[in-house]
């Protein structure tokens, strides 16, 4: 019936007014509209809720709070028991299709013999049962799952300036090992070639080349090094290398990627696109990235540049 015919039936009904049958025919027809965008958000909610459930398992890479690592083996016991009751009811599913096979022929056998003594008793109904009870486990671990996260989310809420304070301490004991490392391994190279050439002197004495220092560019300034490394040939000089770690050593207790460098400002009104590993975008991006950090090698190598012997 057509919401308009609907309409003129109500109308002329004694117990329902023009003005409401009007209104009845006007949530019939949005009826659809309705239903649909009431399915859309559902679905949206439904994403965004798995969304925020996979976010909050996340952890670094490398873990520095015994309180998170408790969060992570509790989820990792969680993951095992929900692909543990997966794997179950894939097996239950299978021999479903087999016990009622098995239970069709042993019933027709039965028939077959007269339907004397016991009927035989099938064993499917046995397993749909067991299904559902590990189809119930698996949505109530994955509830669990979901429950744990949010309280692991909801630890690193509260606790988040204790636990970044933390993480920062450990970024710049690490930067100044870094740092360190760089300054012995300079000392320790000087000191390799310092030997070099008193072997050089014993193996070439009283000639004239004994006193000749060896070369001091990195593998000598040969150039199949180079460009299988840097993809061209340069002569890039141990001070510029040694320079370029330091830099790096100051840098990296305050790197951050673009969109991350936005959040923590507070500008997050405008988040840019992400980019996902191996889209063209990337590639483009990691391109550039790797031409600018080749400019900056080259000039920090050349012996002109403002930066050599600094």
């Amino acid at each position: 019936m057509k919401p308009e015919d609907v309409a003129l039936a109500a109308a002329g009904s004694a117990r329902i007014d023009a003005d409401t049958a009007l209104a009845i025919a006007d949530e019939l027809v949005d009826a659809p509209r309705q239903a649909e965008a009431k399915a859309s958000e559902r679905v949206r909610r439904a994403l965004e809720g798995s969304e925020q459930s996979f976010l909050a398992r996340l952890s670094p890479r490398r873990n520095p709070w015994p309180e998170l690592a408790e969060f992570d083996a509790r989820l990792g016991e969680l993951d095992k028991k929900h692909e543990q009751a997966g794997a179950e009811l894939q097996r239950l599913t299978s021999a479903v299709a087999e016990a009622e096979q098995v239970d069709r022929l042993r019933l027709a056998e039965w028939h077959a013999a007269g339907g004397t003594g016991s009927r035989p008793e099938p064993r499917a109904p046995l397993l749909r049962e067991q299904i559902e009870e590990v189809d119930a486990d698996r949505a109530a671990l994955t509830e669990a799952t979901a429950a744990v996260a949010q309280e692991k989310a909801a630890f690193v809420a509260k606790h988040r300036k204790r636990l970044a304070r933390q993480a920062s301490e450990l970024v710049y004991a690490n930067a100044r090992r870094y740092r360190e490392l760089v300054e012995e391994l300079e000392q320790t190279r000087a000191a390799v070639l310092e030997a070099r050439g008193a072997e050089l002197f014993a193996l070439l004495f009283p000639g004239p080349l004994a006193v000749h220092e060896p070369p001091t560019a990195l593998v000598g300034g040969l150039a199949a090094p180079m460009r299988e490394l840097f993809g061209q040939a340069f002569v890039l000089q141990p001070r510029s290398l040694f320079e370029l770690l330091r830099r790096d050593a100051e840098w990296l207790p305050r790197v951050a990627g673009p969109e991350q460098q936005r959040l923590l400002s507070g500008d997050d009104a405008a988040p840019g696109r992400a980019r996902w590993d191996g889209s063209p975008e990337a590639v483009e991006v990691e391109q550039a990235e790797r031409k600018a950090a080749l400019a900056r090698l080259h000039e920090w190598a050349d012996p002109t540049s403002q930066w050599a012997g600094r």
